[in-house]
């Protein structure tokens, strides 16, 4: 039955384009950075990082920063 709903998950999923203006919950934002933490990789490299701005005017200082992954 799983599988049936993860498949249903990924034939009807949507692009939002409208957002809504309201602040995520700390426990949301934490559950949205477990699913991409547990996302897969190739040979699991997992080559990613994750920043999370809640300040509306921060948003472009990190914009023009270097993406490059950190070496472990």
């Amino acid at each position: 039955m799983l599988q049936e709903e993860v498949m249903n998950a990924l034939f009807t999923r949507t692009s939002v384009r409208a957002y809504q203006n309201d602040a995520l919950k700390p426990e949301e934002i934490r559950r949205i950075l477990q699913a991409g933490f547990c996302a897969p990789s190739a040979r699991n490299a997992r080559p990613w990082y994750f920043i999370v701005i809640q300040e509306k005017e921060k948003l472009g200082v990190h914009l023009d920063k270097d993406t490059t992954p950190i070496p472990r």
